[in-house]
């Protein structure tokens, strides 16, 4: 018995017959000869010059536009028409731009095979064609996609309101309607046929209005948009609501007692929100900008310049015994810097930055000094001294055209505070300040080392030209914000050492007894922390269980005279006669 030859001739199967039951599909679309020697192609047709693919490019593009042509018109499947039929389906669903016309139920534009065929037979030279539209080169007007860009460029600025599609839906829709003609738009803000609203291209697509809304359009507002012959945005706003909170407590919403465990209770916003509170103005509080170089105006006193948004970057330098109430210059945290004059110490000049505080250091050190002895491997230390350094670092932006010129007023008097002072005899003197952050520093006197002014990457720069394109005196070319870096070094009213306390133990059962957290340490005066805010009273001497409110501080030993105050440095007409109390 011979052995059975298996080997198949593969050159010899013939296509067809690819469906269940015997059925022939068509494919493939594209029959190629088997090449008895491939290896003998050319290699200027493979390779990758001048065109992606070698000189056989086009030839290959044109089997990709035969195939395709073969696949859409085959007879014996309806997958190509299908195919077609879900891209002008899928066009149809889209949300409807402002380039396609009315008319036209494809609000992606109508589909058709040609774009596809047109691109497989050029895309091999790096040409583009539009999927969309009867025309996929866009060359014929009647028959290309129209472009976004296209349609803008064509609208009249005089008819612009009429023409652009936004505009149009904001002055038919959104102004001011009555209840009943809401009822016959049956309250739509746009509506077109197909889109994401339909159910596969069946339908309408309706944008409704809002169930909340504002500016001229909430009931509360007193002036239209449309009223105004300018066309300028004079809408008055809207005013401060009261805090959930408060409203939901007060009403006792949450339990008969009107006591909750989960909501805390809120200030009365509308007395004691951030403006009124702060003397803050929103940098977003609406008005007229027709004008930059005036400013924005008032919406509600026509022609009256509303005047800087950060009032307190706005504050000019001003020179006194103390700084100003905090009705005026209060922000978040208490923020400011007093320079010292040092020809009269008891005038300073006070400098005030909102508190965009980036970062704040408080850094302590002490000094030992090692000894070694014969026989012992270890050193030992002598205490050698204590020293104290803090680092603060704050970002001033001006928020308005009218604290530009201020805020580096301000911080050219800061960094000039580091040169000397001249005295009437000609000497050097050298400049000492008070600096204040929050409670933790209050009126802190100390030398300021280093002043580092520092222009971020993200900060805008003021060009100065006004509505005409020509300068705009009234400013600088400046950057709108600047990251200021202050190196400080303490000098304070106390003798520095450790701070005392007298209290011994804890009484009783501390887990248990929670009056054995009453704080009754008599503390000294060593207050680095400050815990103050008003001259001579802080937290130390307040007893945890009392009021909140600072208390005056007891006796000290300065105050009896016993320790000098910081190191003074007395300027005569001779500068060797110094004298340090």
């Amino acid at each position: 018995m011979g052995l059975i030859d298996l080997q198949t001739d593969l050159k010899s199967l013939k296509f067809g017959k690819d469906r269940f039951g015997g059925g022939d599909s068509g494919q493939p679309f594209i029959k190629t000869p088997i090449l008895e020697e491939p290896g003998k192609l050319a290699k200027l047709e493979t390779e990758d010059f001048l065109l992606r693919g070698g000189v056989r490019a086009p030839l290959r593009a044109l089997e990709d536009v035969v195939r395709l042509t073969k696949y859409i018109s085959n007879p014996k499947s309806p997958s190509g028409l299908l195919f077609v039929l879900k891209q002008n389906l899928l066009s149809r669903v889209a949300a409807k731009p402002e380039s396609i016309r009315k008319i036209n139920p494809f609000n992606g534009g109508i589909y058709t095979p040609l774009s596809t065929l047109a691109q497989a037979g050029v895309g091999f030279a790096g040409i583009h064609l539009n999927k969309q539209g009867i025309d996929p080169t866009g060359l014929i007007p009647l028959l290309k996609l129209r472009t976004y860009e296209s349609v803008i460029g064509k609208q009249d600025s005089e008819n612009f309101e009429e023409d652009n599609r936004l505009v149009r839906t904001f002055i038919k829709r959104q102004d001011i309607i009555p209840s009943s003609v809401f009822l016959t738009r049956k309250n739509n803000v746009l509506t077109y046929g197909g889109g994401p609203g339909s159910i596969l291209g069946i339908g309408r697509t309706r944008i409704k209005f809002s169930s909340y809304r504002t500016g001229i359009n909430n009931p509360i507002s007193k002036t239209s948009y449309f009223n105004n012959p300018n066309k300028r945005e004079v809408k008055l706003r809207e005013p401060i609501g009261e805090d959930f909170r408060k409203k939901k407590l007060d009403d006792g919403a949450f339990d008969p007692k009107n006591k909750t465990t989960y909501l805390s209770t809120s200030p009365d916003y509308k007395t004691k929100n951030i403006e009124k509170r702060l003397n803050f103005v929103d940098p977003g509080q609406p008005g007229d900008i027709k004008d930059y170089k005036v400013g924005k105006l008032s919406s509600i006193t026509p022609f009256s310049p509303l005047g800087p948004s950060d009032r307190i970057n706005a504050i000019p330098l001003y020179k006194s015994t103390t700084a100003s109430p905090d009705d005026v210059t209060n922000d978040l945290i208490r923020f400011r810097i007093a320079i010292i004059d040092p020809t009269n110490p008891s005038q300073k000049t006070f400098i005030h930055f909102r508190a965009f505080i980036d970062s704040f250091s408080d850094s302590y050190k002490a000094s030992w000094k090692g000894q070694s002895y014969m026989g012992r491997a270890e050193e030992f230390h002598k205490y050698g001294g204590f020293d104290r350094s803090i680092s603060i670092s704050f970002t001033v932006a001006a928020q308005s055209k009218e604290e530009l010129i201020p805020i580096h007023k301000k911080l050219n008097f800061l960094a000039s505070s580091l040169a000397p002072t001249y005295t009437n005899s000609g000497y050097m003197a050298g400049n000492m300040s008070q600096l204040t952050v929050g409670g933790y520093l209050f009126e802190q006197p100390g030398i300021i080392n280093s002043v580092n002014l520092k222009v971020p990457n993200s900060s805008p720069w003021e060009i100065a030209i006004d509505t005409k394109g020509e300068e705009d005196t009234t400013v600088n070319q400046l950057p709108h914000m600047i990251n200021v870096s202050i190196s400080f070094t303490p000098i304070h009213t106390f003798r520095p050492s450790i701070n005392g306390n007298n209290r011994t133990k804890l009484m009783g059962n501390i887990k248990k007894e929670n009056n054995n957290f009453k704080d009754d340490n008599a503390y000294g005066d060593q207050n680095y922390i400050a815990l103050s805010s008003t001259e001579g009273v802080n937290k130390y001497t307040t007893p945890s269980s009392a009021s909140a409110n600072d208390q005056p501080a007891s006796p000290t030993l300065e105050s009896q005279n016993i320790l000098p105050t910081f190191p003074v440095i007395s300027i005569t007409n001779n500068p060797l006669n110094t004298t340090t109390p």
